[in-house]
This record gives C-alpha cells, structure tokens and sequence, in this order.
C-alpha cells in the first residue's frame, strides 16, 4: 500500500469513526515518512476529537513546525490549548491563526474570547473590531465587544456596540 493509499484508508475510517484503525494508519504512515505534515496534522486532530490531548498537542506542533502557514493546525493547537487551560498557548495559536489567515474573522473573534477571559481587555477589542471589520453583523461579536468595552472602563462607548448586537437579536434584550 502507499503513503497516499494509507491516507486515503485513514480518512475513510475517520469518516466511519474508527479511529483506532485510522490512527494505527497515521502511525504507520510516519513510521515509514517521519516528516509527514499531513499525517501529523490528521494523527493530532484525530487525537484531539478523542481526548489525548497531550499526544494531540505533540502531533499538531509538529506538523506546524512543517506547515507554518496552514491555518488547520493553528486552529487545531488554539482549541487544545483552551481545552487544557493553557491560556498562553492557545493566545500563541490564535496569534499564529490570525496572521496565517487574515481575512478569517473567526481567527480573529476567538482570538478576541480568548482575550477576554484573560482579562486581557485592550487586546480583545483590537480582536473584536478586527472580526466585525470582516464580518459587520456578527452580533456576538458586536456584543463581546461592547463587554470588553466594559472591561475598560469605556461604558458609553460599549453602551453603542451592546444596543447594536440587541438590535440584531432582540431576545438578548428580553435575557
């Protein structure tokens, strides 16, 4: 069987979720082309889906240290680090996310939660404006915004950007 074979294979009992068997198959594929990005990126997302999080986390820096620019393994890093409460790591992914892909605006709304719940209000609103920038009616961006706002001491200004999001979805109005 080939590598491209074994990927296929791989996907396919992804796909009907026997992950053991696909995960024998990334092991075996990189056990022949250690330096397989696409391998690690989809042993460490597969890894991620069923809980090992530490051999996820392994697998997917690898596989970014070979595809710096691939957004999936940014993505994949930042929600295994959040899941961990690793705070740092997944700021650094979310980071790396944003700027691999920029036009992405949920790179950049997530980056703005993660701000967030580290209190880290300043860099939240610059995330948040950046996301509402590329997507103008995503209301809870608009609303995280306002709360950053908040955040900052800065009620007035985030008293516009709440009445925009409730504006958008009346029944937060009614919450």
């Amino acid at each position: 069987m080939t590598v491209d074979e074994a990927m296929g294979l791989a996907a396919e009992h992804e796909r009907r979720q026997q992950f053991i068997e696909a995960a024998n198959l990334y092991r075996a594929i990189l056990a022949m082309v250690p330096g397989h990005a696409e391998a690690m990126l989809r042993w460490g997302t597969l890894a991620a889906k069923t809980g090992e999080d530490d051999a996820a986390l392994s697998l997917l820096r690898r596989a970014a240290s070979t595809l710096p620019g691939d957004p999936r393994c940014w993505g994949a890093i930042a929600e295994v680090c959040r899941r961990m409460g690793d705070v740092n790591g997944a700021i650094d992914a979310l980071r790396a996310l944003s700027e691999c892909a920029p036009n992405a605006a949920e790179a950049h709304y997530n980056l703005g939660l993660i701000m967030q719940m580290a209190r880290r209000f300043p860099e939240a609103i610059s995330s948040y404006r950046r996301a509402i920038e590329l997507r103008p009616q995503w209301a809870e961006a608009l609303n995280n915004l306002g709360l950053s706002l908040i955040g900052c001491d800065r009620v007035a200004e985030a008293v516009d950007w709440l009445q925009r999001a409730t504006a958008m979805k009346p029944q937060w109005a009614e919450a």
